[in-house]
C-alpha cells in the first residue's frame, strides 16, 4: 500500500548545446514540490526532465534508476533523512 502518490515526471525538451541534465526534487509536502517546479524556470538553466519524490523510498528509487545531476531535498522527512539519502551516493 502506497502512502504517498507516484512520483511525477515533468519533461522540459530544452537542451543547452546537446547536454541534458536532470533535477530531483525532494519533500514530503507535495506543496513545496509543486511550487518549486512552478516558480523556476527551469529551461533557462538548462534543465531537461524534472523528477519529484515525497519520501525517500521514491527517491532512492529515482536515483537507482535516472542519472540525477542536481538533488533539491527536505532535510527532515518520515521515513529517513535527507541528509543520509544525499550521503549515500557518495559512499
Amino acid at each position: 500500500m502506497r502512502d504517498y502518490p507516484a512520483p511525477c515526471r515533468f519533461s522540459y525538451y530544452f537542451f543547452s548545446g546537446g547536454y541534458k541534465m536532470n533535477v530531483l526534487l525532494i519533500d514530503d509536502d507535495r506543496f513545496v514540490v509543486a511550487a518549486l517546479q512552478k516558480k523556476i524556470d527551469w529551461a533557462s538553466l538548462s534543465v531537461s526532465e524534472i523528477f519529484s519524490a515525497y519520501n525517500i523510498r521514491q527517491a532512492k528509487k529515482i536515483m537507482e534508476d535516472n542519472s540525477i545531476r542536481i538533488c533539491v531535498c527536505d532535510i527532515e522527512m518520515p521515513g529517513g533523512s535527507g541528509l543520509e539519502l544525499l550521503a549515500g551516493p557518495r559512499t
